[in-house]
């Protein structure tokens, strides 16, 4: 008899050792889930809206001064992260404008890029850093960073050589189009 209590115990603390690992996980994935939009998530509420974009157009777009550039937006942890990564090509005149829930210094790299481009880094309606004909060269033994000087909330991947076509400048005024 004492021998099937025993036993009848161990089989009642396995039980209770599952349940508290599964409800363990349950925790940790929703304190994951919780972390990545916290770093990640939606974007702020302080995008503005304006009535440069192009007549009856709902694409979004960015303008830099008098430049205007369709973008694809990117706001969700796994987008941020593939970025433009595999892309045999970005449009000539359009980019990818990544969207943090607030500013800060965020990195960059250039892993499976397939073309180089350049980077416009933003913040309170202004362009507050620039990055320009990065390498599409990617050493995994050493990866370059590119990271502002300053905080920034958004960041505009564009192709190599657009800032200097366009004749882009730090300070320059930055307003979202259906964004």
């Amino acid at each position: 008899m004492a021998s099937f209590l025993k036993i009848l115990l161990r089989i009642v603390i396995v039980f209770l050792l599952i349940g508290a690992l599964v409800a363990l996980v349950g925790y940790i994935g929703s304190y994951a889930k919780t972390l990545k939009q916290s770093l990640i998530g939606q974007p702020t509420q302080s995008i503005p809206n304006s009535s440069y974009s192009p007549q009856n157009s709902t694409t979004p777009s960015v303008a830099v001064g008098n430049t205007l550039i369709p973008v694809e937006v990117t706001r969700d942890y796994a987008s941020i992260q593939k970025g433009l990564s595999g892309r045999p090509y970005l449009d000539q005149n359009s980019g990818m404008l990544f969207i943090f829930p607030k500013a800060s210094i965020y990195s960059f790299w250039m892993p499976d890029m397939n073309f180089p481009i350049d980077i416009l880094w933003i913040n309170n309606g202004r362009v507050v850093d620039t990055d320009e004909n990065m390498s599409n060269v990617f050493d995994p033994a050493n990866p370059r960073y590119y990271r502002p000087s300053s905080p920034a909330q958004f960041v505009l991947e564009i192709n190599a050589g657009f800032i200097r076509r366009n004749n882009i400048r730090i300070g320059d005024p930055v307003i979202f189009n259906n964004i």
